[in-house]
């Protein structure tokens, strides 16, 4: 457990402070998933603010990633929640969740796209550039 405020540290001039820490917590979710395709980024409200990352494999597999508002936790991966395709962690402000997110998808080698359906609560989706 850590007593870190955030995940990541901005600098003055915008840049994203990389740290062991930081880089371990990507390490991890993306240790689990294998050739992801397709991310979609849906935020709503569940009691506080909910950003959901569905992250979509070649393999048909699937994880939802749900970024609580709240103190930072980011529990490692366990069997379980592959199992589940479930996994619950907190961040503390959308910073942390946008700049997780994009190190993922960038990770992940996917480039950031509109959802075609204006209305939906999917704000982002990170897609193959084919």
């Amino acid at each position: 457990m850590t007593t870190r405020p955030r995940l990541f540290y901005v600098s003055v001039s915008d840049e994203v402070m990389d740290d062991e820490f930081s880089d371990s917590v990507v390490s991890d979710l993306m240790a689990w998933l294998t050739d992801v395709n397709r991310m979609v980024v849906n935020c709503y409200h569940a009691g506080r603010a909910v950003t959901e990352l569905v992250m979509h494999q070649g393999n048909g597999n699937l994880l939802c990633l749900s970024i609580w508002s709240d103190a930072l936790s980011v529990p490692r991966v366990t069997p379980d929640d592959i199992r589940l395709s479930s996994k619950e962690i907190a961040l503390p402000d959308t910073t942390d969740t946008l700049i997780l997110v994009t190190k993922m998808a960038r990770h992940a080698g996917l480039v950031p796209a509109l959802s075609p359906y204006p209305q939906s609560s999917t704000v982002l989706e990170y897609i193959r550039n084919e």
